[in-house]
């Protein structure tokens, strides 16, 4: 049973026309006596009322022949041009002013012929209780004489109202949907009042109105009545097998089908009608209301489901819209004369889909065809099917055989859903197939979103659908462990702890999370339940440790999978259907340390001693294996430096030599290592948590020698106050191999030293300072041997000693002078007139009777030995010619 909505219904019936036209005589309205001058055109005003809506004045036409019979006298006539029939002034037709209800400008244009009887005027948009106003010369024929002038002559310029009646009018009215309409009249000298009865916008023939000339003035009121154009319109209802809402030519109508027209909105009272399609399953309804309309399809055929209907066409234009579903068309409007067809009702087939729900073989993948002597069929799965709004259309149970069916639907787009049972996991959803009516052939229709929905499947009208099948899986898992593999060797060896608490997610082929876990206190971890797919295990870096070796593990004994690209993952692990993968294992490491001290090292033994100070500040560079800088550091205020947090491996410490030291050694610590000089500890090799330390190095300390070069004034060889430093004497220090190392000249005091030395034996040698004789040499606080000229030698050395008072004492050189002259008075003293003697030989003997020097005497007697060495001499004489010796002093 159908029930139907109503819909208001408003009875559009179009109200009478009625169409007047006022005549005013406008000469004599103009003066005050019954005389005219006929200066000016005669006055109509024009209006009408009523009518369907749309309704415009298309013609109107006023006739003056009252008889029929021509010219004759008391007919009116139309002056609209001198020098044809007429007296005195003509005027033309002429607007004076159109004004409309809505603003809408309207137009008229006029035809009369000058002296004729029939005035008329054709319009545009000119509608009800729109008012026109215009003038044309108006003349009364007195006289109907043959000759032209004799006939003006008795014409009557001022044309009574009294004269104008019974002259004719004729109204022309057009609609939308209405034939046209006719209405005429007879001009009246007494008219009453048009606006009283007609509701007309035109004045009455007696009143205050300023238009009311009693005896000047007539009017014509006519009525004109609207008939509508009937229409028609009709369809079928027909089996739409391919469901496209289009009736094809190969597509059988249905018979016997109640159709039922119900008006909406009519121009005039429109009963609603019934019919039956005839056996081609067509249907019409004729001499119909012009109005809008709504068609309904009664019954729903048999065995045939709600298909597409289509709103037809009127003049090749759709008009109106169809309800899909609901089998109705709606909002048609038929115009009069309107002809609609092919307003039709399509109903569709139902249709069946259907298939089997199995467990795939062990080890095997849902991926094939259903197989069923590889697969078991599952009994008593629950399948449902939904719309495509979502809703839940049906539910059925598997058969003993696996298989299902839903059948009796109608056309649509459907999801399958198959509810797995418990234990196990979706494995594959396999769309199937439908035939359809028009092809009888099966094609692939649907598509797999996951192992229990197959969605889209478009069931077209009366399709079959077959193989929509599920295929459930036996869960398998993936398990491994996490552990501290100290040896880096990627396997659990006895000793090596488990790392609990770490997590580790497992993600599917499709980039999606399907699992997250944590290590338990073994270290182990399992994903339990998956479904076959290609898995991808993740491990989150455990706190304190990083990255080791992860090993790819074994599925039935076969290594399945691989090491990522990223670390801490493995990847490729393809799981089949019910089976396990074990050994899935991550190795971590922790990070280690190394540290070390740089020392004063005084005895060169390398270890630190309690009179030892530290330094500070030393850089400290710590390089891989590959050579490549790994950290740098300087040490602290205790002389430590620290490297921290370091992957296991190999590495070399390097000590940039601090300024101010010679280098001294470098000293492998806990973890070993080779000490590749003094500034290089390298092949350091750091295991999984090392903490290495006392990784040393010592520095040397520089030493110093000094002293004082000056003049010995008194030859003891100490510097006694007084006795004054000798400036730019060189100074050379030879070291143990006697190569000179380095040389300096004495200050401005006397003073020389010799710094930034290494421990060692050295010489201090002095050049002889010119103008001195060599007074000796003193070793000072650390020792030597002194007893060689100018030299001071086999002074041991330490680290960071300061050797001071390596002096050399220098001695003045002396003079002797005397006088060889003639001792008069054999006193052996020169007295005044005592002369000295010239050319006197003197000889100068050392203490060893050795000559160091002869010269002979001046004019005045004198002689003079310089720059001689403190000692003793001898002076001795070579006796003159010509004198006895006297005797010296």
């Amino acid at each position: 049973m159908r029930i139907e909505s109503l819909e208001n219904r408003r009875l559009m019936v179009a109200d009478p026309i009625h169409v007047g036209l006022v005549y005013l005589e406008t000469d004599y309205l103009e003066s005050d006596q019954d005389v005219g001058s006929d200066s000016k055109g005669d006055r109509f005003l024009l209006s009408f009322t009523g009518g369907a809506p749309g309704t415009e004045l298309t013609e109107l036409i006023i006739r003056t022949d009252k008889d029929g019979d021509g010219i004759s006298v008391g007919d009116p006539i139309f002056d609209t041009e001198v020098g044809n029939r007429g007296k005195n002034g003509a005027h033309p037709f002429t607007v004076q002013k159109i004004e409309t209800l809505d603003g809408t400008p309207a137009d008229v244009t006029a035809t009369v012929d000058d002296g004729g009887q029939v005035l008329k005027l054709n319009f545009r948009g000119f509608s009800a209780g729109d008012r026109l106003e215009f003038t044309i010369d108006v003349d009364e024929v007195l006289r109907n004489l043959p000759d032209l002038d004799e006939f003006n002559q008795r014409l009557d310029v001022i044309t009574s109202g009294q004269e104008f009646q019974d002259s004719i009018l004729e109204a022309l009215f057009e609609a939308p949907d209405y034939y046209a309409a006719e209405a005429d009249a007879i001009f009246l000298n007494d008219f009453g009042d048009p606006a009283q009865q007609y509701g007309l916008d035109l004045p009455p023939d007696e009143g205050t109105d300023i238009d009311s000339r009693p005896n000047r003035s007539a009017a014509a009121v006519g009525t004109a009545t609207q008939t509508p154009i009937p229409a028609s319109i009709g369809g079928f209802v027909y089996r739409d097998d391919n469901d496209s809402g289009t009736k094809d030519a190969d597509e059988v109508g249905l018979g016997g089908v109640t159709v039922r027209l119900i008006p909406v909105d009519t121009i005039a009272p429109q009963n609603q009608l019934e019919t039956k399609t005839n056996a081609d399953g067509s249907y019409q309804f004729t001499n119909l209301m012009p109005g809008r309309y709504r068609i309904v399809e009664v019954d729903q055929p048999a065995d045939l489901e709600d298909g597409k209907d289509a709103a037809g066409t009127i003049d090749g234009q759709v008009v109106g819209s169809a309800i899909n579903p609901g089998d109705e068309i709606r909002d048609i409007v038929l115009g009069g004369g309107d002809v609609g067809v092919e307003y039709n009702f399509g109903e569709v087939p139902l249709g069946s889909i259907g298939g089997f729900v199995y467990l795939a073989a062990p080890g095997a993948d849902c991926d094939g065809d259903h197989d069923e002597g590889d697969s078991t069929p599952l009994q008593n799965v629950e399948v449902r099917l939904i719309d495509e709004q979502g809703k839940l259309v049906a539910t059925t149970r598997t058969g003993a055989d696996g298989s299902y069916l839903f059948d009796d639907l109608r056309t649509g787009v459907y999801e399958i859903v198959e509810i797995t049972p418990d234990g196990l996991l979706d494995g594959g959803s396999h769309p199937g197939e439908i035939r359809t009516i028009a092809s009888n052939i099966f094609v692939p229709v649907g598509g797999s979103v996951d192992g229990g929905r197959i969605t889209n499947v478009a069931l077209p009208p009366g399709g079959e659908g077959h193989e929509y099948n599920f295929c459930e899986a036996a869960p398998g898992s993936l398990s491994g462990e996490v552990y501290h593999d100290r040896d880096n060797d990627g396997t659990r060896d006895a000793g090596e702890e488990a790392i609990p608490g770490t997590e580790l997610v497992l993600v599917g082929s499709d980039g999606n999370v399907v699992a997250t876990t944590v290590t338990g206190p073994d270290g182990a971890y399992k994903f339990s339940g998956l479904a076959a797919d290609t898995y991808r295990i993740i491990e989150t870096q455990p706190l304190g440790y990083i990255d080791g070796i992860d090993s790819v593990g074994q599925i039935n004994g076969t290594t399945v999978g691989g090491l990522g690209s990223d670390s801490d993952s493995l990847v490729g692990i393809t799981l089949r259907q019910g089976l396990h993968g074990v050994n899935y294992d991550f190795g971590e490491r922790k990070l280690a340390s190394l540290s070390g001290r740089v020392h004063v090292d005084f005895d060169e033994d390398c270890f630190k001693d309690d009179d030892e100070p530290v330094l500070e500040g030393v850089t400290i560079t710590l390089v891989d294996d590959s050579g490549n800088q790994v950290a740098q550091t300087t040490t602290d205020a205790d002389g430590r430096y620290y490297f921290t947090d370091l992957i296991p491996g190999n590495y070399t410490v390097i000590e940039t030599q601090p300024e101010g030291y010679f280098e001294g050694g470098a000293k492998p610590g806990s973890a070993g290592g080779v000490s590749e000089n003094g500034s290089r500890i390298g092949s350091i090799t750091l295991t999984s948590g090392e903490v290495a330390v006392d990784y040393d190095f010592c520095e040397r300390p520089p030493s110093e020698i000094s002293g004082v070069v000056y003049v010995d004034r008194d030859a003891d060889c100490f510097r006694d106050p007084g006795e004054e430093g000798l400036s730019g004497v060189r100074i050379e220090l030879v070291n143990e191999a006697g190569n000179v190392i380095a040389t300096t000249l004495t200050d401005a005091s006397g003073s020389y030293k010799f710094t930034f030395l290494p421990a060692g034996f050295y010489t201090v040698r002095e050049i002889q300072p010119s103008g001195y004789f060599h007074g000796g040499q003193k070793a000072g606080s650390h020792g030597g041997n002194d007893s060689q000229a100018d030299v001071i030698s086999t002074i041991d050395m330490g680290w960071g000693e300061t050797l001071t008072q390596y002096n050399f004492c220098e001695l003045l050189p002396s003079e002797l002078s005397g006088i060889v002259y003639v001792d008069k008075d054999a006193d052996c003293f020169r007295d005044a007139d005592e002369i000295g003697l010239a050319g006197v030989i003197v000889e100068l003997f050392d203490e060893n009777g050795t000559l160091v020097g002869s010269t002979t005497t001046d004019a005045s007697g004198a002689y003079h030995f310089g720059n001689l060495k403190s000692g003793v001499y001898t002076v001795r004489e070579t006796q003159p010619e010509g004198y006895f010796h006297g005797g010296q002093v």
